[in-house]
C-alpha cells in the first residue's frame, strides 16, 4: 500500500511536470468536448463505461444526472499529453461505470466544462437496455486479469429447517492473494420478506486463509445475517450483489522497476438459492404449544413466599435457552382473588448471532397480598418444539405457596382475680391520708385545648373528605392502576432508548420497538405470538384505534426495522424518538 502511494505520488509530479511543459503550445486548439461509451446495446445485468474527454484543460466539470443508471464505479480522471514531429497533444477525460437499473431506450445526457470561461456540452447518447444476459462481460481488462481469482460466496447453515427453526447466512468473499480489495458497496440485496431477520454488525473486517475449490485462498466475510422462517414453504433467495474497487497487478511496465498495481471495478452476484421450510409436526402436539422451537428452560420464581398482609412481592415468569426467543408469547400467571395481581413488566435479555437468539426473557409480575391465609399459586405450562430431537417437549413449573399472616401483634389475654380481704386492719394501709384539693369551679372553654379541638376537627373533616372523594374517583375504573403501571413501564422503556439517542444507532432502535411492542401488548391487552406488522394492524383496528395513529405507529415500526438491519439508513433518531412519545401519548387517552 505504501509502494502504491508513493508510486501515485511521482505520477502526479510526473503530469504536472509534462501538463507545465507542454501548456503553452495547447491556447492555439480550438476545444473539443466530446462523450463515448463502451458499449450502445447491453444487458440489464451489464455494465457499461462512460467517458467524457476534452482537447484542452477545463475546469468546472459537471456531469450528467444519468437517469435510469445506478453508478458502480468513477468518476476516473486521466490526462495524455504527447509532442510527436513538433505537434502537441493533449487530452483530459472523466470515466464512469455504470450499471442500468430499468430496461428500455435509455439516454446519457449532456456533461459540461468551462474552458477559458466559456462552456461547452457534449452530445446526448442513446443506449439500449435489453433481458439479463447468461455470461454478462465486465471488460477485457478484468476478465484478464481478475477472472477466476475473485469469487463472492452464500453458505447457509440449513437449507430444509422448520418454521420458526433459527439458521445463519455468511457471505464469503473469496479472492487470490495477488489482489487488493480497495472497497465496496452492496448494489442489490435480497429480500427476506417470509423470515424474521437480523444482521449481525462486524466490526471489523478480518482477512483468514481457507481452502475453495481445492485452492489456498484469502477470504473475509462481507455480512453475516440470522434469519427465522414465518412461513412453510420453499423460499427464493436472490442473489447478493456487489460492487468491489480492486487493485491488481500491472500488465504495463512503468518508469520503475517496481510492480504497479491498476485500480479496476468488477461486479460479483452470488447464485439464486432456495430454502425448503418445513411445517412441525401434528403428533403428539401440546395444546399449549404457542411456537416456540428451540432448546428451553422454564422457570416461575417468587421473590419470597412469607409476608405480612398488605405487602407486596414479585413472580418472574421466565424462558431461558436458545430459540425463537424475540418471537415467543410467555404463559400468563393468574392468582387467587385474595391477591391482587398488576400487569407484568416485560424484560428482554437476549443477544443473537450466528448460533440465534440466545438468553432469557422474562414477565415480572407485581402482587399484593390483601388477606391473611395460605395461597397456592397455579402450576404453569410451557411446551415448545426441539428441532435436534424433533420432539415436543413440555415444562412445568414448581408448586409456590404464599403464606399471608396477620400484621398486628395479636394482644395477649390479661387474666384479673378476684382477691378476698381478710379484716386485718394492715389491709387498709393502702388508703391514702393526705387530701388532693380540686376548684370546684368548671374550667372556661374559651381558648382552651378542647376549644381548639372542637373548632379545627370539622375542617380537617373537611379535607379529608375531599381526599377520600378524589382517590375514589380516580381508581373508580378498575383498570385504574393497570394503567398506572403501564405508563410507568412504557416510561421505563422509552427512558432506556432514550439514553442511546447518542449511543449506537441498532441498540436505540431495538430499545424504541421493544417499547413500542411491549405498549401495545399491556395497554389494550393483546397476546401477539408473532410480531407482524399487517396482524398488529388489524388488532388494533378491531380496537377502534384512529387509523391515522395506526398508520404512523405502523411507520414508526417500520423504520424501527430498517434501522436495526440496515444500518446505512439516514433516520433521524430524534425525531423518531418524538414521533414514539406522541403516538403513546394519542393512543393512552
Amino acid at each position: 500500500m505504501v509502494i502504491t502511494l508513493v508510486m501515485n505520488f511521482y505520477r502526479n509530479i510526473l503530469f504536472i511536470f509534462i501538463g507545465t511543459f507542454f501548456s503553452f503550445s495547447a491556447f492555439g486548439q480550438e476545444a473539443n468536448f466530446t462523450s463515448k461509451v463502451s458499449k450502445t446495446r447491453l444487458g440489464i445485468n451489464e455494465r457499461i463505461r462512460v467517458s467524457f474527454e476534452i482537447n484542452q484543460n477545463g475546469d468546472n466539470f459537471n456531469p450528467p444526472s444519468f437517469e435510469g443508471f445506478q453508478i458502480v464505479g468513477g468518476p476516473n480522471q486521466s490526462v495524455s499529453q504527447s509532442w510527436v514531429n513538433g505537434k502537441q497533444s493533449f487530452s483530459k477525460s472523466y470515466t464512469y461505470f455504470l450499471r442500468p437499473t430499468q430496461k428500455g431506450k435509455l439516454t446519457i445526457g449532456a456533461a459540461q466544462i468551462n474552458v477559458k470561461k466559456e462552456t461547452y456540452k457534449t452530445k446526448p447518447i442513446s443506449v439500449e437496455v435489453t433481458d439479463a444476459v447468461d455470461n454478462p462481460s465486465q471488460g477485457k481488462k478484468t476478465e484478464t486479469v481478475v477472472e477466476g481469482k475473485i469469487h463472492l460466496v452464500r453458505e447457509i447453515s440449513n437449507t430444509s429447517p422448520y418454521i420458526n427453526e433459527g439458521i445463519s447466512i455468511l457471505y464469503k468473499l473469496y479472492f487470490n492473494q495477488d489482489l487488493r480489495i480497495t472497497n465496496f458497496n452492496e448494489l442489490k440485496s435480497p429480500n427476506y420478506n417470509d423470515f424474521w431477520n437480523q444482521v449481525i454488525n462486524i466490526a471489523q473486517y478480518e482477512v483468514k486463509q481457507e481452502k475453495f475449490k481445492g485452492e489456498n485462498y484469502s477470504y473475509i466475510v462481507l455480512k453475516k445475517l440470522v434469519l427465522y422462517p414465518q412461513k412453510v414453504k420453499k423460499i427464493t433467495l436472490d442473489p447478493l450483489e456487489i460492487n468491489l474497487i480492486l487493485e491488481v497487478p500491472s500488465m504495463n511496465p512503468g518508469l520503475f522497476p517496481i510492480q504497479m498495481y491498476d485500480r479496476i471495478d468488477k461486479l460479483l452476484t452470488t447464485d439464486t438459492q432456495y430454502i425448503n421450510v418445513k411445517p412441525l409436526p401434528e403428533a403428539n402436539k401440546p395444546t399449549n404449544f404457542n411456537g416456540a422451537v428451540g432448546d428451553f428452560s422454564f422457570d416461575v420464581v417468587p421473590n419470597k413466599t412469607a409476608l405480612k398482609k398488605g405487602d407486596d412481592f414479585q413472580v418472574k415468569v421466565k424462558v431461558n435457552g436458545n430459540g425463537n426467543l424475540k418471537l415467543l408469547s410467555l404463559p400468563e400467571l393468574s392468582v387467587p382473588n385474595s391477591l391482587e395481581i398488576y400487569d407484568p413488566e416485560y424484560s428482554d435479555n437476549t443477544n443473537t448471532s450466528l448460533r440465534g437468539m440466545t438468553g432469557s426473557i422474562e414477565n415480572n409480575y407485581t402482587i399484593i397480598a390483601n388477606n391473611e391465609g395460605k395461597f397456592p399459586l397455579p402450576v404453569l405450562q410451557f411446551s415448545y418444539f426441539n428441532p435436534k430431537s424433533k420432539k415436543y417437549i413440555t415444562l412445568n413449573s414448581k408448586e409456590i405457596n404464599i403464606d399471608v399472616q396477620q400484621n398486628n401483634v395479636a394482644l395477649e389475654a390479661t387474666n384479673t382475680t378476684q382477691k378476698v380481704v381478710s379484716a386485718n386492719i394492715n389491709n387498709f394501709h393502702f388508703i391514702k391520708t393526705k387530701t388532693h384539693l380540686v376548684n370546684s369551679q368548671p374550667k372556661k372553654l374559651w381558648k382552651s385545648n378542647l376549644f381548639y379541638v372542637l373548632t379545627g376537627s370539622p375542617l380537617l373533616l373537611m379535607l379529608l373528605f375531599f381526599f377520600i372523594l378524589k382517590k375514589k374517583e380516580e381508581y373508580s375504573n378498575s383498570d385504574g392502576l393497570a394503567q398506572k403501571r403501564q405508563k410507568r413501564l412504557v416510561r421505563k422503556y422509552l427512558k432506556t432508548a432514550q439514553k442511546e439517542l447518542r449511543g449506537s444507532k441498532e441498540k436505540f432502535y431495538q430499545l424504541l420497538e421493544q417499547a413500542l411492542y411491549n405498549f401495545i401488548k399491556t395497554k389494550l391487552k393483546i397476546t401477539i405470538t408473532e410480531f407482524n406488522k399487517e396482524y398488529v394492524k388489524k388488532l388494533l383496528e378491531e380496537k377502534n384505534v384512529n387509523p391515522q395513529i395506526i398508520s404512523e405507529l405502523i411507520s414508526l415500526l417500520e423504520r424501527c426495522q430498517a434501522s436495526i438491519y440496515s444500518p446505512l439508513t439516514s433516520n433521524s433518531v430524534m425525531d423518531d424518538y418524538e414521533k414514539a412519545v406522541e403516538i403513546i401519548s394519542k393512543i393512552d387517552r
